[in-house]
């Protein structure tokens, strides 16, 4: 069977989001008889760009259960439902690289309603703008008339962040099609999230750009700090042990190449009298009440 598509001037085809995710869930129990038709699209007589300056005039794309299986100018497979697709243009669709698809909004500077202050809960950071340990997988909810709306502009991928805090937690990336939020994630989590910005709610400090810029890296030097105490009361449990703290212990998965090698303690770092604890450098001790 050959489906047409009407005939016109049309930019782009995005195929991958704008199909229903095919790939159930795995480990949600099959209510009734389990399905396992093959589900298999050919894409025939398009003009697919797949790269800048690489363009197929005339190919197929052939599409099996929601994961492109080829691109070429050969014949689609027996077993394929066929599209016939002359005259429209297949590309790669876009991906929004920041994108608070469905997170939890917060409010905007003005709105009637101030966003409340979120009570701390669990081992958490002394600066309430420090969410390190926030997880955007986690957070997300698919939104259906946003996802067609981003659809509508050539998107079919999004990396999704946390909105409140300034170190706001990890990203994902995450599928505009539609389906469940467990098939909808592609990965997890991408990347730790910070915003050069005062975020509203949360803490009275910071106040300005650079109280932000002096509390992001603290919190990088609390966080290696925080890994080598746990790892020297590992090697000696005769130390007392550290604290508990799950946005240091998040931003300990960052990396610690933000701090230079050899960087300097700042003052309220120093030691006062006698050596740091056993295993960490000279410098890096707990501070606090």
């Amino acid at each position: 069977m050959i489906s047409h598509y009407p005939r016109g001037i049309i930019l782009a085809l995005v195929v991958l989001a704008s199909l229903p995710l095919i790939l159930l869930s795995q480990t949600k129990p099959t209510d009734g008889i389990r399905q396992n038709t093959p589900n298999v699209h050919a894409f025939i007589n398009a003009r697919i760009v797949q790269a800048p300056g690489k363009v197929i005039e005339k190919g197929t794309l052939v599409l099996r259960n929601g994961v492109i299986q080829s691109v070429g100018a050969s014949s689609p497979p027996a077993d394929a439902r066929v599209w016939d697709m002359a005259g429209l243009t297949i590309y790669s669709g876009f991906i929004d690289a920041f994108s608070d698809y469905g997170m939890p909004k917060r409010p905007e500077p003005g709105d009637a309603q101030p966003e409340k202050p979120v009570e701390k809960r669990g081992p958490s950071y002394w600066n309430g703008n420090v969410l390190a340990d926030q997880n955007a997988a986690e957070l997300f909810a698919p939104d259906p008339k946003a996802a067609e709306k981003l659809r509508s502009q050539g998107f079919t991928a999004v990396l999704v962040a946390p909105q409140r805090g300034i170190i706001k937690g990890t990203t994902a990336l995450v599928n505009l099609g539609s389906g469940q939020t467990n098939d909808l994630i592609i990965r997890p989590a991408v990347a730790q999230d910070i915003a050069l910005a005062v975020s509203p709610g949360g803490d009275d400090y910071p106040g300005s750009l650079m109280g932000v810029i002096a509390l992001i890296r603290q919190s990088f030097m609390d966080a290696d700090w925080y890994q080598k105490a746990h790892a020297a009361f590992a090697r000696n449990p005769s130390l007392q042990r550290p604290e508990t703290n799950a946005p240091l212990a998040a931003l300990k998965e960052a990396g610690m190449e933000y701090l230079p090698p050899e960087a300097p303690a700042p003052p309220d770092r120093l030691p006062v009298g006698g050596e740091p604890p056993a295993g960490l450098p000279p410098g890096f001790v707990p501070t606090g009440p």
